[in-house]
């Protein structure tokens, strides 16, 4: 809890700094830009080495205008959404995050993931469940009475099955 409050702090002060924009952050030493996206993001793996990320793309995850996660690094917003989450939450990425829980992980092609039929939106179904986003409903293209699993997106308010 500490810790995390310290870097709450932290991210804050950087919030706070008009100077740190595009052209300025263009002039930092690599390992300066590193350590600022790794604050700023909260995610450490920026720091270790292994990934290697060019200084514009950095910039970019920095000023929340790419995605922060490494394995998908999307320009934002994607396919310029203006949907109610993709607006107000800085650094959201559509492609790979959970709306709800605002993380991404690595699987795809699985069924932790529910996905929206009109925006594309995509949530993990633990999140959905517990949030009541799924939830029997009466079936959009079956037989009248039918019952089928409903997810209503957060993003645009559509349901789908």
């Amino acid at each position: 809890p500490e810790k995390k409050e310290k870097l709450t702090n932290l991210q804050n002060q950087i919030d706070k700094r008009s100077d740190l924009c595009k052209e300025t952050l263009s002039k930092c030493v690599k390992d300066q830009l590193d350590i600022l996206v790794a604050v700023r993001t909260g995610l450490k793996y920026f720091l270790s080495g292994k990934i290697r990320i060019p200084m514009n793309e950095l910039v970019e995850i920095f000023l929340f205008l790419r995605c922060r996660n490494v394995n998908c690094k999307s320009l934002l917003p994607v396919d310029d959404c203006e949907c109610k989450i993709c607006s107000n939450n800085k650094g959201f990425c559509s492609s790979c995050m959970c709306p709800v829980c605002l993380r991404f992980d690595s699987a795809s092609n699985t069924c932790s993931w529910v996905g929206c039929d009109v925006c594309s939106h995509w949530c993990h179904a633990a999140c959905g469940i517990q949030k009541n986003l799924i939830k029997p409903g009466h079936s959009l293209k079956g037989s009248r009475g039918t019952t089928e699993m409903m997810f209503h997106c957060i993003g645009c308010n559509h349901k789908s099955e």
